[in-house]
This record gives structure tokens, C-alpha cells and sequence, in this order.
């Protein structure tokens, strides 16, 4: 019984870490001609440096600054900080004259808004609760 108590106690510890295994996926509308992306194209995506891919003109589109998603995102897949993505994108601005990512403030928006832009590029958590009809995944990477 002395050992049966902190194996127990061990697994109640471990079990919110297992039962949550969350995907970043990247979705694009369900009408969009793209059907996959590599981390390069989403680096020069979502850093201002290619509004094509392919011959389809892409805007990225990102949730609010303080979304751990984002930063996650940023983290993960563009190798960044949140510092320096804003910095950069105020020299894209300002030097480039380069339009900024669409900011939205949740999943569901984001969902939304992509759903209905087949030129809109974005991210979200997979399993999400969020009705994703009208979107798809180009890209997953697994956390």
C-alpha cells in the first residue's frame, strides 16, 4: 500500500499532460488553390517576405499579441519572439511599404475570417472545439 500511494499520486501529476496533446495546425479556406506548405514558405509568409505562393497571392493573418498560441507559433514554427516579429514588421511597413498581418483576437475568428478569404493564411490548435468547416490543414506540427 506505501508504494501503491505515490505511484497513484505520479500518475494524477502526469495525467493533464497526457490527456492534452495539442497540433499547431495552419489552415487556409477550403476554396484555396493551396494544398500544403513547408515551414520556409510559412517563415516568408508570416515575416512579410513572399505574398505568393506559387501564383496565389497569400495574406497572413495572426492572433493578438498575448495569445499563447501565437507565441507558440512564433516560437515553433517561425523560430522567433514577439519582439522581434513586431520589429520586423515595422520595417516591412515602413521600408517596404508591405501590408501587416491581419490580427484577430481568437480561434474562432480566425477560423471565421479564413473560412471566407481563400487568399487568408492562419493557425490554430488541433483538436479544437471551434466548428473548422470551410477550413483546411496545409500544415501540422505536432507539440
Amino acid at each position: 500500500m506505501k508504494r501503491t500511494l505515490p505511484a497513484v499520486l505520479l500518475l494524477f501529476l502526469l495525467l493533464p499532460g497526457l490527456a492534452w496533446s495539442a497540433t499547431l495546425v495552419v489552415i487556409v479556406s477550403a476554396d484555396s488553390p493551396i494544398e500544403t506548405v513547408v515551414v520556409d514558405d510559412l517563415v516568408r509568409i508570416f515575416m512579410g517576405g513572399e505574398e505568393y505562393l506559387g501564383e496565389t497571392r497569400i495574406y497572413p493573418v495572426t492572433l493578438e499579441e498575448g495569445s499563447d498560441l501565437r507565441a507558440e507559433f512564433l516560437r515553433s514554427v517561425l523560430h522567433t519572439t514577439n519582439s522581434r516579429y513586431k520589429s520586423n514588421w515595422i520595417k516591412q511597413i515602413f521600408r517596404a511599404g508591405k501590408r501587416p498581418p491581419k490580427q484577430v483576437e481568437s480561434i474562432a475568428e480566425m477560423v471565421q475570417y479564413i473560412s471566407q478569404d481563400h487568399h487568408a493564411i492562419g493557425y490554430i490548435y488541433s483538436p479544437s472545439e471551434i466548428d473548422t468547416r470551410g477550413v483546411r490543414e496545409v500544415y501540422r506540427k505536432e507539440m
